[in-house]
């Protein structure tokens, strides 16, 4: 292989090399860069794994250069740690194995693994790997791909794997059809070779690759007739061991090219198998048919000139007492329900959903649908916990109120709880759970400071609890560095029996995926609501958009449900105390328009609008709520909820003034005389 135009566009700059290195190849094929950020949210510390792509024609991907930008503007270590262009002719047909000597000679971790660079991983995909090589230092260790052909997958919208499980189309009873003797390699049974996917993940310690010559760079090995296992039956003969691990799977949904499209290939069974590799079984060849020159050099300083000599096998048998390997939920169990419970009905809470989620965006800055992101973090983990469906969908509304509240106590004061004040109005579900979260709000778990502690609590606001933790801490915002996902997760176990109620923190770690599944939906506008309680239709045939109509500076939007009409209110401006709603167009009329409640009362007129007294001085040709929640008026205009508080202010006011007045009076008496 020519080195030719060869370019690092980032090299691993740490002092420390770590323990993995994970090698990621693209040949002008990949249109998402998502397995990129699912191991960017792994439990495992980041600087013990490092991130290398290696990009095979003279390509790089504005989403690769925007989602580099993205994590550094935020404080957060870079996504890819190595970025190496190959540069190669256009025309020119792809190397894999080229590819991956490149990965291999960059790499600085002990065990180097080349992976599918548009799966989805686990949160524990590289702490399996490292207990795997524990538990066996010369494994050979593969990890199978758990594969579905359901076009609804495209384009890409960061599923959750529990999706994919019932139309996977390598997945039996809930058991990889690959998986069986997973202790055994192709050297003892070759029948292997098409039941499993070879090319889903291969890890091996780096010595144990250098040792065997590194990956053929033969003209046999070209386009998509390549793989692994050439080097898997190498390494067997050297005396490794092929093992596929049981405790972690990949997951893998359709994309256009998924097959590959007018493909060149070397010599094949017919199948899309090397028939060139599978001579090795019969050959028990340990070095390639065309060594990299530059892996040899190290390979004759590590290990000298001769060839590792040929192990003789035996064949692996399956251990009587040895774990099975499962998917995590059984197939014929569906993750997200197609149809909510219907206690309630869900088109009003979506309308205030995007109501908050506007105020958010516009007033403090948010980047992602916070009310949409807490709803779906409590839910995921209140389905963990095994709660009924209809509990789960309040639980999801009650912590996307809760945003509701933030923002209102940031306007109002600490006491201002609107999820309180609409569960009077509106004494049901889900708006009582919304209402009990919202009371037991700044609660502890040990009862440190608070009024109530464990079990005391309800339920729901201690899953509310840890969902607004994680958001807290994990959610890339508009400033402000983030911490990185491992110490995210450490940071909420350390609160665990003090902050949190341990039993919620042991399901939300139970739905570690399912958690960054959604994180990574909100980091790209695809977080619907109501996710992961069932699928929200947004717009419902049988059910017509609420007309929206212009009322001074509010909107008037009518919707029809079964009891009648109801009317909301909904401000110009980006204030939700104001927002109002009922079944009373003519009160909702009387709402949106100022109304004079006392003239002249010691040079003010007092209005009656949108629920409250405003005292506005005479000579105020103009009075606008807008205007008063952007603080343009200063103090001249006083309000209250209560008419007597607002004629009390104003009378206070007016004593204050005339007091004032006779003080001066005597004074400026004075000046005139000396003065004159």
């Amino acid at each position: 292989m020519d080195s030719g135009d060869m370019k690092v566009l980032r090299k691993n700059q740490r002092i420390t090399d770590p323990k993995v290195s994970l090698v990621l190849l693209d040949w002008g094929c990949r249109e998402s860069f998502h397995t990129v950020e699912y191991l960017n949210h792994l439990v495992t510390p980041r600087d013990q794994y490092e991130i290398i792509w290696v990009e095979y024609y003279d390509r790089r991907p504005s989403e690769l250069v925007d989602l580099q930008q993205r994590y550094e503007s935020h404080g957060r270590a870079a996504p890819i740690d190595t970025w190496i262009v190959m540069a190669r002719p256009k025309g020119e047909v792809f190397r894999k194995h080229w590819m991956n000597n490149v990965g291999l000679l960059n790499a600085r971790g002990e065990i180097v693994v080349f992976m599918d660079s548009d799966a989805i991983t686990s949160t524990t995909f590289v702490e399996t790997i490292l207990l795997e090589f524990k538990n066996d230092p010369d494994v050979i260790l593969y990890i199978e791909e758990i594969r579905t052909g359901d076009a609804s997958f495209y384009p890409f919208s960061y599923p959750n794997p529990k999706e994919i499980i019932p139309v996977a189309s390598n997945l039996a009873n809930g058991v990889p059809l690959g998986m069986r003797n997973f202790r055994c390699g192709l050297l003892a049974d070759p029948s292997l070779i098409h039941w499993r996917n070879y090319g889903a993940c291969f890890g091996a310690r780096r010595n144990d690759i250098i040792r065997v010559g590194g990956w053929d760079e033969h003209d046999d090995y070209t386009g998509y007739i390549a793989g692994p296992y050439e080097m898997s039956m190498r390494m067997e003969w050297s005396g490794k061991r092929e093992r596929w691990s049981f405790r972690e799977l990949l997951w893998h949904v359709p994309h256009p090219g998924n097959d590959g499209i007018d493909n060149f290939s070397g010599p094949h069974d017919g199948k899309g198998v090397s028939t060139t590799a599978m001579e090795i079984i019969n050959s028990r060849r340990t070095l390639p048919l065309r060594e990299n020159p530059h892996i040899r050099e190290l390979r004759v300083s590590m290990f000298g000139e001769s060839a590792p000599p040929a192990v003789e096998q035996r064949p692996a048998k399956r251990h009587v007492h040895e774990p099975k390997p499962t998917s995590p939920v059984p197939s014929n169990r569906r993750f997200l329900p197609i149809e909510g419970s219907k206690a309630w009905n869900n088109d009003q809470f979506h309308m205030i959903g995007r109501f908050i989620e506007d105020t958010e965006i516009r007033v403090e800055n948010l980047e992602y649908p916070r009310a949409f992101a807490l709803g779906a973090y409590a839910a995921c983990i209140a389905k963990q916990l095994n709660l009924p469906q209809e509990r789960v969908e309040g639980i999801y509304i009650a912590a996307m109120m809760g945003s509701l509240d933030t923002a209102a106590c940031a306007a109002e004061g600490p006491k201002c709880l609107l999820q309180q004040g609409l569960a009077d109005l509106w004494r049901c579900e889900p708006l009582l759970t919304a209402a009990k979260v919202s009371a037991a709000k700044g609660q502890r778990y040990d009862g440190k400071g608070c009024a109530a502690r464990g079990k005391q609590i309800p339920l729901e606001a201690r899953i509310v609890a840890v969902a607004q933790k994680f958001d807290e801490l994990v959610n890339l915002r508009s400033a402000g560095a983030r911490m990185e996902f491992s110490l995210v997760w450490r940071a909420i176990e350390d609160e665990s029996s003090r902050a949190f109620d341990p039993q919620v923190v042991d399901a939300a770690r139970a739905c570690l995926e399912d958690l960054v599944c959604v994180h990574l939906r909100c980091m790209h506008d695809s977080l619907g609501f109501m996710y992961p309680c069932y699928k929200y239709e947004v717009a419902k045939k049988e059910r017509p958009e609420p007309k929206t109509q212009p009322l001074g500076e509010f909107y008037v939007l009518t919707s029809r449900e079964h009891s009648g009409s109801r009317y909301a209110l909904v401000p110009t401006w980006n204030d939700p105390t104001a927002f109002y709603t009922c079944f009373d167009r003519e009160e909702i009329l009387r709402r949106g328009q100022p109304q004079t409640a006392v003239s002249n009362y010691h040079g003010h007129n007092i209005l009656l609008y949108a629920g409250r007294y405003f005292a506005v001085p005479h000579g105020m040709h103009e009075f606008k709520l807008a205007y008063l929640h952007r603080g343009d008026y200063g103090r001249r205009v006083l309000a209250s909820h209560k008419l007597a508080a607002v004629k009390h202010m104003v009378l206070a006011k007016a004593l204050k003034r005339k007091a004032a007045v006779l003080m001066l009076k005597p004074a400026r008496s004075l000046v005139r005389r000396v003065l004159g």
